[in-house]
């Protein structure tokens, strides 16, 4: 990290409501003397030029209609401060309100710092661009997206994501909310090397994504045979620490596709719907430990569909390159108590977790746990897990045991031993003397 200090090359960039955005290309800093860019006041400025409801309605149409989907996110290189080039730059002490679509934008920059910057009304707080983009610190920074739970009690989640594909209601309608269809961090194809530590991110609609389409590889390629440099080139070497997640409406942490070497330790989770998503082509040697996660809204609280929460949303037949390990976190969810609700995480080590549901409705493995798969075709098996998380433990490598598991109404971990979900046999039985 380079080191923060005075120097002649530090300068401000003056509040204002802008007109045009703030632009800084070719900035180059070393590390013992970075060029540092300090916040004064608050930045505002609509690239819009209209209500951000109406025009990013219209986006996301357009995008629809012309086969993508109907997300205003791709647009945030259309950012109120543009870092281009740059490298050895810190950014310190900005305030952003009212940005859109979106505050701060990185392209082709290495060695960024952002530091204690606070992150009002936008679609995208922080989007970093292109496999030359690396090394970014973000640290001590805020996010909050909306009004206090704005997002659970006032707008539908289909307002904001819904699709075609994900929402009975469908596409895209002028009354859609889908200028809040964005993150706290957002990232394309970026090399990797990320470090963000102590932020605050809350009544947002997502967390921390990472897309990465460089490293699609034909699918007869044999991935064992593949050397680590020269077939995983962006979204490599991330760490997310001792941040603190509170009403995000969707996923707190999302990388996208293929992603190698994360490390999420020591964060926690308030009243966020689910906080990991993993669908995944090729991934690995992830290490999530230390997380505390707790849900306590009501389905009586959240308007519209989507209200049971989960632990972690899964795509389908991810076998990945690399294990998943998760241990040492905790877990209590007063509804929605699916943790590993459907489909597949290939090569998930699972231990040593706190889980406590009180609901009483018993769904650990999502809601059809306790049909059998014998006597099922492969097919068959498979189209079965979009209602439950995967009883092929051998075929994907996937380990489970030594969890304390608190549900209501459930007597015995056993039963799902019994269903066809082979733990271990260190995993603890509910003790209702236990409290967390």
């Amino acid at each position: 990290m380079p080191k923060v200090k005075e120097s002649s090359d530090e300068f401000s960039d003056t509040a204002q409501n802008l007109d045009t955005p703030i632009v800084h290309t070719n900035l180059r800093g070393t590390f013992e003397n970075p060029v540092i860019i300090v916040g004064n006041g608050t930045i505002s400025l609509n690239l819009y030029g209209e209500d951000p409801a109406i025009a990013a309605a219209r986006v996301a149409y357009m995008r629809q209609e012309n086969g993508f989907f109907p997300s205003v996110g791709q647009i945030s290189d259309q950012a109120a401060v543009v870092l281009h080039g740059c490298q050895f730059v810190v950014l310190r002490g900005f305030k952003f309100d009212d940005c859109w679509p979106a505050a701060l934008y990185l392209n082709d920059c290495q060695h960024t710092v952002i530091l204690d910057c606070d992150f009002g009304a936008c679609t995208q707080a922080i989007g970093a661009n292109g496999v030359d983009t690396r090394d970014i610190w973000v640290e001590r920074c805020t996010f909050n997206q909306t009004r206090k739970n704005q997002l659970w009690d006032e707008i539908e989640w289909n307002q904001v994501h819904g699709s075609f594909e994900n929402a009975a209601k469908g596409g895209v309608v002028p009354s859609d909310h889908r200028h809040l269809d964005g993150d706290f961090f957002r990232a394309w194809n970026i090399a990797g090397n990320v470090t963000i530590r102590d932020c605050d991110i809350s009544d947002a609609f997502n967390g921390i994504h990472f897309f990465n389409s460089l490293d699609d590889l034909p699918a007869d390629t044999d991935r064992s045979g593949v050397r680590f440099n020269n077939a995983r080139r962006a979204s490599v070497n991330v760490l997310i620490e001792n941040n603190r997640f509170t009403n995000v409406r969707d996923n707190c942490i999302e990388p996208e596709d293929h992603a190698w070497n994360w490390v999420v330790r020591s964060n926690t989770f308030k009243d966020c719907l689910a906080p990991y998503s993993f669908e995944l082509k090729r991934a690995g040697w992830f290490y999530i430990y230390d997380n505390h996660h707790w849900f306590e809204k009501s389905k009586d609280e959240i308007k519209g569909k989507r209200k049971s929460a989960a632990g972690f949303k899964f795509g389908g037949g991810q076998k990945n390159e690399g294990d998943f390990y998760i241990f040492n976190n905790s877990w209590l969810s007063h509804q929605g108590e699916r943790l590993l609700r459907q489909r597949v995480l290939g090569r998930m080590k699972h231990f040593n977790n706190c889980i406590k549901m009180t609901n009483g409705r018993r769904r650990l493995f999502g809601a059809e746990w306790s049909k059998p798969d014998n006597g099922l075709d492969d097919e068959t098996a498979k189209k079965a897990e979009g209602r439950r998380f995967t009883k092929r433990w051998g075929e994907f490598k996937i380990e489970m045991n030594g969890d304390w598991i608190f549900e209501k109404n459930g007597e015995d971990w056993r039963d799902y031993a019994i269903a066809g979900y082979p733990i271990g046999f260190q995993t603890v039985s509910n003790t209702n003397g236990i409290i967390f």
